[in-house]
């Protein structure tokens, strides 16, 4: 994108060239998975026998707003098994 706009086009215009969606183009992604990450581990560590449910439904009761699913692919990925 930069090599466009040292041409002289503008992003905007660089973008609709492209066919690129500006949303996309500025989305700023959240890391707040690390965070949400750290949790899942000191839970699932903290009660061996917890699996992905158990530990959604905890942290749920502590307040956190998290979906299922979320808690599910963190878990996954981080290779936790009861």
């Amino acid at each position: 994108m930069d090599l466009l706009n040292e041409e002289g086009i503008s992003k905007r215009r660089s973008l609709k060239l492209l066919d690129f969606p500006k949303s996309t183009y500025y989305f700023n992604p959240k890391n707040e998975d690390e965070i949400v990450v750290n949790e899942i581990r000191r839970l699932a560590f903290k009660r061996k026998r917890a699996g992905y449910r158990m530990i959604y439904k905890f942290m749920r009761k502590a307040g956190w707003r998290i979906n299922h699913k979320k808690v599910y692919r963190l878990y996954s990925r981080e290779g936790l098994k009861i």
